[in-house]
């Protein structure tokens, strides 16, 4: 009768020592399967767009819903806040905390109830600007009383921006929008134009082009 076989004590112990070690390394299911980790959770960064609602802030009952980006301090601006909000480097939900701690202590909420999301697909709205750049600029009152202005300006390879009546272009390259308006403000003030005025910029989306007609 063959006598059964006995693996060696030896190879026994190094089994009982990589098993364990190799089903804790193991990851979870799902995670490594092309899902991200919750964009929530990770540290926010300069340039990141996000959608910030604060309830109760204008009267009872009504949410105040703003897009900001966190900008090159690592701050976002908010409606009615004394100053900026620090950003950068907190999670959605702690940045949450921090802007109900500031309107608390800026004695405007007690209790605010605000939500935090990051704007997918936006997160390139705070960069600076370059070369080839397509943006509408609008700018008030310029032709008259209550009149918008609204011009499509491209930042060329000289990396500026031309606008009507102003006597040299607005250099543009390397500015966020945020601070290429304050440029063109300053730019309408210069040329006794418009002593402070109301400027917005946005990026430009491609232009739709209608398919040609079908010949008959």
């Amino acid at each position: 009768m063959t006598a059964p076989f006995r693996p060696p004590l030896g190879f026994l112990l190094v089994l009982c020592a990589v098993l364990p070690a190799a089903f804790a390394a193991a990851p979870p299911a799902g995670v490594g399967e092309g899902k991200d980790a919750n964009d929530g959770d990770r540290a926010l960064r300069v340039g990141d767009a996000l959608a910030v609602t604060v309830r109760d802030l204008e009267g009872p009952g009504r949410n105040t819903v703003v897009d900001v980006n966190v900008n090159e301090e690592g701050r976002v601006t908010l409606p009615m806040l004394p100053k900026p909000v620090d950003a950068r480097g907190l999670t959605t939900e702690k940045l949450r905390e921090a802007i109900a701690s500031a309107y608390r202590g800026a004695n405007l909420i007690q209790n605010a109830k605000v939500t935090v999301k990051l704007r997918p697909g936006k997160e390139d709205e705070a960069r600076p600007l370059r070369a080839g750049d397509a943006l509408v600029v609008t700018i008030f009152d310029l032709e008259g009383p209550g009149k918008n202005t609204l011009v499509k300006a491209d930042v060329d390879p000289k990396g500026q921006i031309t606008l009507p009546q102003l006597s040299r272009p607005v250099p543009a390259e390397g500015l966020t929008r945020e601070k290429l308006t304050d440029a063109i403000v300053k730019a309408y003030a210069r040329d006794s134009l418009i002593a402070n005025a109301t400027v917005t910029v946005k990026f430009r989306t491609a232009e739709k082009k209608e398919p040609p007609a079908a010949k008959e």
